[in-house]
């Protein structure tokens, strides 16, 4: 039997968890309480007695759970030029080769399987 949790909604059925976010008058807007939960949730469906799948998670996207597996590895470099005393700009490559990660998901928004891709970002930060 599933724990029971006042922000998340968790299903298990046929060794399948569904886990949804249950806080719909607040927008399932995240809060200290869920992430609480969610930590919980998430220990109690990685318990060797249970070793249930996490189908996926409704309403709220993988990567920014902070509670998700990887067998991946990622290697980046940066460099930061203060253009003022009040800008700078940040150039960042970052290489990711991934093996399973609940973060790459294909166009169904299912886990996918290997797969490597490389991100570039520049950033222009300023204070007023």
């Amino acid at each position: 039997m599933p724990p029971s949790f006042d922000t998340l909604d968790l299903q298990v059925a046929q060794h399948i968890a569904t886990l949804s976010l249950n806080r719909p008058d607040k927008a399932n807007a995240m809060n200290a309480t869920m992430w609480d939960e969610l930590q919980r949730c998430f220990e109690w469906l990685d318990a060797p007695v249970r070793r249930v799948a996490v189908d996926y998670l409704r309403g709220v996207y993988p990567s920014i759970m902070g509670y998700t597996r990887h067998d991946q590895a990622t290697i980046g470099a940066g460099v930061r030029y203060d253009v003022a005393d009040n800008v700078a700009l940040k150039l960042q490559v970052d290489r990711v080769d991934a093996k399973r990660s609940s973060t790459l998901l294909d166009d169904r928004g299912y886990v996918t399987g290997p797969r490597a891709l490389t991100v570039f970002s520049a950033t222009l930060d300023f204070v007023f």
